[in-house]
């Protein structure tokens, strides 16, 4: 819950030149089908993150602050917490939603690894979706289609910090090609 320690974090990283497989069709303005059904209920459209968007980008992140230690947050932030990732225009910064029926559903952003030149082609990632939606493949999605926009902006490499345990994360890193490269103990 909220305010734990931490028992250890996983440091996963992934190449962007490696090839990645995702399960979806990503057209030019990222709408996103499944295969398995076309019906509207099952429609996804991945897309950059607007202003409107923030309020319930911050309820879904709010339920992870409040329920996990994924978040690394002791305290839920206000909406504009989210407003620099948002208004970011550095080459490999990107804030993306997941919207099913003009509810968000899910949020993907990468923003600088540090803040020091040298990593200027390195992007920290992260991905939350809804516990509503959660296990239907929207963090895949998600995932995969920003990752195809860091190989756009020639990104080397992707890092990502996951809470452990968390099996279903490092399943998501591990199945878009991230591997895990050390652990900090106890952060």
């Amino acid at each position: 819950t909220a305010g734990q320690r931490c028992p250890c974090s996983a440091i996963l990283s992934a190449v962007t030149e490696k090839p990645v497989t995702v399960d979806v069709t990503v057209s030019d303005t990222l709408n996103v089908r499944t295969h398995e059904r076309q019906d509207t209920m099952n429609v996804v459209q991945v897309r950059p993150a607007g202003p409107g968007d923030l309020a319930q980008v911050s309820c879904i992140y709010a339920h992870f602050v409040r329920t996990s230690v994924a978040t690394f947050d002791l305290d839920v932030p206000p909406a504009a917490y989210w407003e620099p990732k948002l208004d970011s225009a550095a080459p490999g910064d990107h804030f993306l939603v997941a919207c099913q029926q003009d509810n968000v559903v899910g949020f993907a952003y990468s923003g600088s690894f540090r803040p020091r030149h040298a990593y200027d082609r390195t992007r920290e990632t992260s991905v939350y979706v809804a516990q509503t939606a959660a296990g239907r493949g929207l963090g895949t999605r998600l995932y995969g289609a920003l990752l195809d926009l860091l190989r756009a902006d020639d990104v080397h490499l992707v890092v990502a910090m996951v809470a452990e345990p968390n099996p279903a994360s490092n399943r998501l890193h591990r199945r878009l090609g991230f591997n895990e490269v050390g652990t900090l103990d106890e952060v």
